[in-house]
């Protein structure tokens, strides 16, 4: 889209919304514009006004539970990463797989975070990803993403340095992570569980791993959810049960009791 395109059709969305405005039967078509228009703002690197648009349409999105959320989600992660705020990226985009998506979003989603952890110099979390994106489903998917990033020459060498983990196109698809119980968290929501068994509040967190309040607070619900737990007391005692469980595979001996 013509930067004078992409200019006058922000302005028709955010008519849009005027319009539309609080009419309980449009939702779907204010979630719709809503998102479209907050990813057009930043295309314009007017990343303020993205950013509040954005938390606009994911507080509508949470209120009404859409099955667009994740799409929605994908979109902000999008936002963050082409600013360099990985970890806001990486959050989102877990937040984004809690949710059933299209084939080609998934394959955005898992080409991001495979994005992310090459950047990190993390190959085993990149190689899992790339790993997923293999399978022939979403791996011509994910190399367009990659081409339209301009990060073609990441990909080659991001391929190059998993190759030693084993990874080869069409042998694996992505694992399931299951529905409950500790395994079921996120990689930031397993952080955000220790760091909550440690008595940490919710503004300490978000202070500590520099994500938002709200973020913070989005997670701890899905910990208490994933979990089957209705307190911050039983995520701790949940905690320390799978570090034990961990150090016990790890062969890491106990410390005695006093």
């Amino acid at each position: 889209m013509q930067e004078d395109d992409l200019v006058a059709a922000t302005d028709l969305a955010g008519r849009a919304l005027e319009l539309i405005g609080g009419d309980g039967e449009m939702s779907g078509l204010r979630l719709l514009v809503g998102s479209n228009r907050f990813a057009w703002l930043a295309d314009q690197d007017r990343f303020a006004e993205a950013e509040a648009g954005a938390r606009q349409v994911l507080a509508q999105a949470e209120r009404s539970w859409t099955p667009r959320m994740g799409s929605i989600r994908l979109r902000v992660a999008e936002m963050a990463y082409v600013r360099g705020h990985w970890d806001d990226a990486q959050s989102e985009l877990e937040q984004s797989a809690e949710f059933p998506t299209a084939r080609l979003i998934t394959a955005v989603r898992l080409s991001y975070q495979a994005l992310i952890a090459a950047h990190r110099d993390d190959w085993e979390s990149a190689a899992a990803h790339f790993e997923a994106l293999a399978a022939p489903e979403y791996l011509a998917e994910a190399l367009q993403v990659y081409a339209g990033l301009g990060a073609v020459w990441d990909t080659r060498r991001a391929l190059a340095r998993i190759r030693p983990y084993g990874v080869r196109p069409g042998v694996r698809g992505a694992r399931r992570r299951p529905k409950n119980g500790w395994e079921a968290l996120t990689d930031t929501e397993a952080r955000i569980a220790e760091l909550v068994s440690r008595g940490l509040s919710n503004p300490d967190i978000a202070g500590q791993l520099q994500l938002s309040r709200r973020t913070v607070g989005n997670h701890v619900s899905h910990i208490l959810m994933k979990l089957q737990v209705s307190s911050r007391r039983e995520v701790a005692d949940l905690a320390r049960s799978a570090a034990s469980a961990a150090d016990a595979r790890a062969g890491v001996p106990r410390r005695a009791a006093g």
